[in-house]
């Protein structure tokens, strides 16, 4: 993904009312999304967390990944 905030991606695989809706994306096995170089790859993954647990648990494994591009500006 080029271009989005991660955030709101992660928040998407979150539905309000409980954990995360398995049925999105059912055959996704990989995200992978760039970062600016100032920010912190540690907490961009962990919003990611809940999700990618959710799918390990369900016999539906996901791998998100990240790398940094000096060139895209941090949206903080």
């Amino acid at each position: 993904m080029q271009g989005t905030n991660n955030h709101r991606v992660a928040s998407a695989l979150q539905p309000y009312h409980g954990g995360p809706d398995l049925s999105v994306l059912p055959v996704l096995e990989t995200i992978t999304f760039r970062i600016s170089y100032d920010a912190d790859r540690s907490s961009e993954l962990a919003v990611f967390q809940p999700f990618v647990s959710a799918r390990q648990q369900a016999g539906r494994p996901v791998q998100v990944t990240c790398f940094t591009d000096p060139l895209i500006f941090s949206d903080r």
